[in-house]
């Protein structure tokens, strides 16, 4: 294997800059008039294709609003790796940390959305990418307001974790779960965040805002788990902390986890207190879930408060 190459690629924004260590996917997504049956045929009713993988695309959300951010990942020099960092790029986010590793294949999504938002997911890992770690520069850590892991690549983000905490700059980890693969991971999170679902399952507890406390007891100083259209539930040292969800019509839902671990990040490292980031996250997700894929729904600055004004103090618990 060669070694990996570096990707071209700028960020667009002004603002704090945020570094995301993650997957890269190539996701393509069909909005289909139902779910065919065994055997059967079904209508697609709108497709698009974007970039994927939870880090990528809070690190677009956080572009979006104006973030500097910077992505950190490997991809196989294939099309579908060149087109998600190509994408990610044109969103606005620096991709020149995003190695390309030669005979590499990268990860690609297929997601089958049905007209009420139930939606499944046929997904092809990324193989050959592994063993390439070491081509990231963990000094460009230095002058980052904020560090986003997903538990993608872990030696690479349990040394950039260590960078990061040397350095005083707040670690945000989301997990999609949290097994024994991903503790150390949660260990090193300064702001740990996982769906409600995941924390109910890991922690036994049938309400996902009754695992905080145990999340909280893994070493991060906030814990937080989102629920749906339930809004979230964040554990800030001591104090509970609940904001509402915003009502939408939603066309679809998924990635709006991402969306709201981006903008978090961004209000975190703009230096706003527990209740203004979660009022932002939520209502950056909020908005995001209105168009097909994650990229096309992302809000500006200017039409995030835009809807905050709009709405007062809807979600406010």
């Amino acid at each position: 294997m060669t070694d990996p190459a570096p990707h071209e690629g700028t960020a667009a924004g002004g603002g704090p800059r945020l570094i995301g260590i993650g997957l890269t996917c190539w996701n393509h997504l069909l909005r289909l008039q139902r779910f065919p049956e065994p055997d059967g045929a079904a209508r697609i009713l709108e497709e698009r294709e974007e970039p994927g993988g939870m880090a990528a695309l809070a690190l677009a959300a956080a572009a979006r609003l104006g973030a500097r951010a910077e992505f950190w990942s490997l991809a196989g020099d294939d099309a579908r790796g060149a087109a998600a960092l190509d994408g990610l790029r044109s969103a606005g986010v620096d991709v020149s940390q995003a190695r390309t590793v030669a005979g590499g294949r990268t990860a690609t999504s297929v997601g089958l959305i049905a007209p009420d938002g139930r939606r499944s997911f046929l997904n092809a890992r990324a193989q050959g990418l592994r063993g390439s770690e070491a081509a990231f520069d963990f000094d460009r850590l230095s002058g980052a307001a904020a560090l986003l892991l997903e538990g993608y690549l872990p030696g690479a983000s349990l040394a950039a974790a260590a960078h990061a905490h040397a350095l005083a700059i707040p670690v945000v980890v989301d997990l999609n779960d949290l097994w024994w693969r991903n503790e150390p991971i949660a260990r090193a999170a300064d702001h740990l965040i996982l769906p409600g679902f995941a924390a109910a399952d890991r922690f036994r507890v049938a309400d996902p805002a009754d695992a905080l406390p145990a999340m909280r007891a893994l070493g991060p100083r906030v814990a937080g788990v989102t629920l749906g259209d339930r809004g979230v539930a964040f554990l800030d040292g001591d104090r509970l902390v609940r904001q509402g969800a915003f009502r939408v019509r939603a066309a679809d839902t998924a990635g709006a986890g991402d969306v709201f671990h981006g903008a978090y990040a961004l209000a975190l490292a703009e230096g706003r207190p527990i209740d203004e980031r979660l009022r932002i996250a939520g209502a950056a997700a909020a908005m995001s879930v209105r168009a097909l894929g994650v990229i096309a729904g992302l809000p500006s600055r200017a039409d995030l408060e835009a809807f905050l004004q709009e709405r007062g103090s809807e979600g406010v618990e």
